[in-house]
């Protein structure tokens, strides 16, 4: 008996990813906030770190 998945696999590279938006993150909650453009909860400790520094973006250009 083959038993098949309800839907199919993505596989890493194909899956959309984002860059989230830590600096404009809407907060949910006191220690929680949402990413404005994938609106997917942040880790808190991952939000906090990310807007303790200064980061310089170093993504290529096209």
């Amino acid at each position: 008996m083959k038993i098949e998945k309800a839907t199919p696999a993505i596989p890493k590279n194909k899956k959309p990813k984002c860059m989230h938006d830590y600096k404009n993150a809407i907060p949910v909650d006191r220690i929680y906030y949402m990413c404005p453009l994938c609106e997917e909860l942040l880790d808190p400790l991952e939000w906090f770190f990310m807007n303790s520094f200064e980061f310089v973006d170093v993504t290529p250009r096209k």
